[in-house]
């Protein structure tokens, strides 16, 4: 994945996929989808703009991402997306008018079309959106296509914001059908309790991002990726009180591995919920409940 910083200057042609696209949604990948077939039409190099941190937070909304950069352009990894324009989103882009910001993407690349979303807006305060940017596409002889919204069964515009919401609630069946491929964390292990190893169980335990949506605390089927090698698992987001721990964090029961996770990067991909978080009467009833959840079925 070739990683281009806005304003820096480069000699690639390219059709760029214009949003935030803090996940990859059915949405997002149809206007991929464009974004390709365009840059074949115009024999260029398909690329996707984004920022590479949080937006919400320097807007002091409480809102958390789906995926930070780095994982963003993991997902972006099987869309056929090799070029990716990116920004830090800071008060300069915030106030930075609607035609400099265009400015810019043209110096940095040499632009042959551009694709976007009905509701795509850019500049300060929002000042430019698609009528405008086909005004700037006609000035300078550059194709545009807008996307039409892709919507569900029952027509409703498939959107982070809803699957944010899904996810944050535990409806994980229906995020991953918006998603495509199952929601994931990423994360490295850390030192847990130890307990795992008595009870036979293999286990992970991270802290939990801060900067970025959990489900809804409770435990989860999952399938965990470690070394290359993937594993049915059972995860556990949020306290253990049967442990007296109320400290919220992921912790990860593979099922079949054998072997030292600590200090291992997992990748956990979340398919649905299975509880909610109780407490036990006794760490040995808290296992036999766990032996009991390993036994989920897709």
């Amino acid at each position: 994945m070739r990683r281009i910083e806005l304003g820096q200057s480069t000699d690639l042609s390219a059709v760029v996929a214009l949003g935030f696209f803090d996940c990859i949604h059915a949405g997002h990948r149809t206007i991929l989808a464009e974004t390709r077939a365009l840059a074949a039409e115009a024999d260029a190099e398909p690329a996707l703009f984004t920022f590479s941190d949080d937006p919400f937070r320097v807007l002091g909304k409480p809102t958390k991402l789906i995926y930070g950069f780095e994982e963003r352009l993991r997902v972006l990894e099987g869309t056929g997306i090799r070029n990716v324009l990116y920004a830090k989103f800071d008060r300069a882009l915030m106030e930075e008018p609607p035609d400099e910001f265009l400015d810019r993407l043209f110096r940095t690349v040499a632009v042959r079309g551009f694709v976007c979303g009905t509701d795509y807006t850019y500049g300060a305060g929002s000042g430019g959106n698609v009528d405008t940017l086909k005004e700037a596409c006609l000035k300078r002889n550059v194709s545009i296509r807008v996307v039409p919204d892709v919507t569900t069964s029952n027509g409703v515009k498939i959107s982070s914001s809803r699957i944010r919401t899904l996810i944050s609630e535990g409806n994980l069946r229906e995020a991953n059908r918006l998603l495509t491929v199952p929601f994931r964390l990423r994360g490295t292990v850390a030192h847990g309790r130890g307990v795992g190893k008595k009870y036979r169980t293999p286990t992970a335990n991270f802290d939990c991002p801060t900067d970025t949506v959990l489900p809804r605390a409770g435990v989860y089927a999952t399938v965990t990726t470690v070394d290359g090698a993937r594993y049915r698992s059972v995860t556990n987001v949020g306290a253990k009180p049967t442990f007296g721990d109320d400290t919220e964090s992921v912790e990860t029961f593979l099922i079949d591995f054998d072997g030292d996770l600590y200090t291992k990067t997992l990748q956990i991909e979340f398919l649905f919920r299975l509880r909610d978080i109780r407490k036990f009467e006794s760490k040995e009833a808290l296992y036999r409940q766990i032996e009991i959840d390993k036994e989920w079925r897709a």
